[in-house]
């Protein structure tokens, strides 16, 4: 594995990569608030071993790189693309596979729609065409106006309760996620979504505030629904059933919406990665990359 910064429009961008640079490469985009690392080392290295080359990173306001005074400069989420492009520029890389979870296959699909020479193809996981319908439950809003549905009250509340965490402390804000994870891991186990609570996930953060930025950058972005027939790049879709973050219909809406794009069901999964999801993935995305 090695490390390397990105630099792009007044910002760093921390970037792994793994494997040998004369294999085809792949993008691995994470969702909203998640560093890179939400992609498993291990993970990365089968990945690797199968003759990829393969480049994992942290988003603006999150782990290593830059973070970001939205308010003096606010970003949308066609400006977290330019940044994934920027990272094929700095690799001297004309083209990649893109591979976006959540948020990330946004990302990858607004990649898609305006820069279609660059994608060698697209994988989106756990993914929308529409997330303005998270945002409008998220703020309280009426959603029965959207055609797909919104995600589960007990998940919105969690990250409501999460995003009003307020610390004068680095310490004292670690131990007020504590208590939200206590909290949080009453819930059925279906619905735990655990990951900003991981050792070194905290470690990595430089802030506690500033992920959240991710939210207000989709609160203010249009979503590609009216835009997704335009994606000619070969394209996978993958969605959980047990999804209560983009329940499994956002999955499903999506493949319809791209011409020809392939859709799979997980049984098992929700809106987070384990290691039984991650073999799988592995399974299906060597089937899908190298047809």
């Amino acid at each position: 594995m090695n490390s390397k910064i990105v630099y792009t429009d007044g910002i760093e961008i921390f970037t792994q990569s793994f494997g040998e640079r004369s294999n085809p490469p792949v993008i691995l985009i994470m969702g909203a608030t998640a560093q890179g690392i939400m992609w498993q080392d291990s993970f990365c290295e089968a990945l690797a071993n199968l003759g990829l080359f393969i480049i994992r990173y942290d988003h603006r306001d999150t782990g290593k790189s830059s973070r970001i005074d939205y308010f003096a400069k606010p970003y949308y989420l066609s400006d977290l693309a330019n940044d994934a492009l920027a990272i094929l520029d700095s690799y001297c890389l004309e083209s990649a596979h893109f591979i976006g979870a959540s948020m990330g296959g946004q990302i990858a699909q607004n990649i898609a729609i305006n820069h279609p020479g660059r994608v060698m193809s697209l994988t989106c996981i756990m993914s929308t065409p529409n997330h303005l319908v998270f945002v409008d439950g998220f703020e309280g809003k009426d959603t029965s106006h959207h055609e797909l549905p919104s995600s589960n009250q007990q998940i919105l509340k969690y990250y409501q309760s999460i995003l009003g965490i307020k610390a004068s402390s680095s310490e004292e804000a670690h131990a007020m996620y504590e208590q939200a994870l206590k909290k949080i891991m009453l819930m059925p186990e279906h619905l735990i979504e655990t990951r900003i609570f991981e050792g070194r996930i905290l470690k990595r953060l430089k802030s506690l505030t500033h992920v959240h930025n991710h939210s207000i950058a989709m609160a203010s972005s249009k979503d590609l629904h009216n835009d997704l027939h335009k994606i000619k790049a070969k394209t996978l879709v993958i969605h959980g059933k047990d999804d209560f973050i983009l329940p499994v219909e956002h999955g499903r809406k999506l493949a319809q919406l791209i011409a020809g794009a392939k859709f799979i069901e997980y049984e098992n999964m929700g809106h987070s990665f384990n290691k039984l999801v991650f073999h799988r993935l592995l399974e299906d995305l060597k089937l899908f990359i190298f047809r």
